[in-house]
C-alpha cells in the first residue's frame, strides 16, 4: 500500500446496522442485530387477560409468537397505516414486534441520537427490545398493568 491510501472499508455487520421506523412524531432504531427477521403484519389472535400491549399470538413460518405493540410500549399513538412484524432473536425469538411500516435500514452513520448537536440530520431513539420486555414483564408480574377481557 502507497502511502496516504487507506485500507477499503470492511462491511458494515450487524452490530452496525439498525432497523429505523417512525411512530407518531419521532424516528426509532433497533440495532439489527436483535433482529431474526421481518415481515408484513398478517393476522393476529387477541389473548384474553393480557395488556393492551401484548396484541396477541401470530404464525411466523409455522412458529407461533407473541406480538407486541412496540408503539404502544413506547408511549406513541397507534398508527393507522400499514404495519410489519420484528421478529427479534436470542432468548426473544418467539417475539415479535408490531411497527408502523415502512421500515428501512440504517448504518451506524445514519443513526444519530437525540442528544445529538448535529441539527441537519434526522435524530433516532435506540430501542432495546430485551429492555422494553423485561420492563413489561415485571410490571406484568408485579399487577402494575391492566389487562383486557
Amino acid at each position: 500500500m502507497a502511502a496516504g491510501d487507506q485500507p477499503a472499508p470492511s462491511p458494515a455487520g450487524p452490530s452496525d446496522r439498525f432497523l429505523s421506523f417512525r411512530a407518531g412524531s419521532r424516528l426509532y432504531a433497533i440495532p439489527l442485530a436483535q433482529v431474526t427477521g421481518l415481515a408484513d403484519c398478517g393476522p393476529v389472535r387477541a389473548v384474553a387477560g393480557t395488556p393492551p400491549e401484548v396484541l396477541g399470538l401470530s404464525e411466523w413460518r409455522g412458529r407461533l409468537l407473541t406480538v407486541l405493540d412496540l408503539t404502544g410500549l413506547l408511549g406513541e399513538p397507534e398508527s393507522t397505516g400499514p404495519m410489519c412484524l420484528i421478529r427479534l432473536s436470542g432468548s426473544m425469538t418467539r417475539t415479535a414486534l408490531r411497527v408502523p411500516a415502512p421500515v428501512a435500514l440504517l448504518t451506524s452513520g445514519d443513526v444519530v441520537s437525540e442528544n445529538s448537536h448535529e441539527a441537519h440530520r434526522d435524530r433516532y431513539t435506540l430501542v432495546d427490545p430485551a429492555e422494553l420486555v423485561s420492563q413489561l414483564e415485571a410490571e406484568i408480574l408485579a399487577g402494575n398493568r391492566p389487562v383486557e377481557s
